[in-house]
């Protein structure tokens, strides 16, 4: 999990960027997270679109919270639990 891989870069660079203070870099993280949940709002809405937009709103939220916890000092394993339980949540949005 690329998270929590190296102790001196933990974290999401596009997440951590959508709070910079640097308006230009800003704008382009927060421009490349809404593109990034393109593909899984396109995936869920092939399958079920009634709640495409709420799975895709989940799985951001999920990876924004990764990100957090990998920055507060959670370990791979840790990661790996949070991931999987949020991988079931978004098997039952889609069952």
């Amino acid at each position: 999990m690329l998270y929590a891989r190296d102790d001196k870069t933990k974290g999401c660079l596009v997440i951590e960027g959508t709070r910079s203070h640097d308006a230009p870099a800003r704008a382009s993280a927060c421009r490349r997270n809404r593109d990034a949940e393109d593909p899984i709002r396109r995936f869920v809405r092939a399958h079920r679109p009634e709640v495409s937009g709420q799975v895709a709103d989940f799985v951001n939220a999920t990876l924004v919270g990764l990100a957090a916890k990998a920055l507060q000092g959670h370990n791979r394993d840790r990661l790996h639990a949070i991931a999987a339980l949020a991988s079931s949540a978004v098997r039952h949005a889609l069952d």
